[in-house]
């Protein structure tokens, strides 16, 4: 799903994509809470998230019977819970940083 997200294949995607698709396969947080998570995530100067790295952290982890998606789900749980933001709350954010992204780089796509 992610790879689909990067439309350039370069290996990034907009905090929007990753919002899609997050909130596609995470079910038990709100798309605040999901909106609060991508917010803190490292982008590039363009604002794009490197989706390998993301993967790699996210599921990371040291027994090999152990489901990445349920740690996945565990952790922004977790994170959200902890910033004490919604993901309506999350996703006006990113909204308002996309577009002034968009204003500081027109013309360039997957911002």
């Amino acid at each position: 799903m992610l790879q689909d997200a990067d439309e350039g294949n370069v290996g990034f995607i907009s905090g929007q994509a990753l919002l899609n698709v997050l909130t596609k396969v995470v079910k038990k947080l709100t798309s605040e809470e999901l909106e609060r998570f991508v917010r803190f995530l490292d982008k590039d100067k363009l604002g794009r998230i490197n989706y390998m790295d993301f993967l790699a952290k996210v599921c990371k982890v040291s027994n090999k019977n152990h489901n990445p998606f349920k740690s996945v789900i565990s952790r922004l749980s977790y994170f959200l819970k902890q910033n004490n933001i919604t993901a309506v709350a999350l996703l006006k954010r990113l909204q308002q940083a996309s577009s002034q992204n968009s204003e500081a780089a027109p013309g360039i796509v997957g911002i």
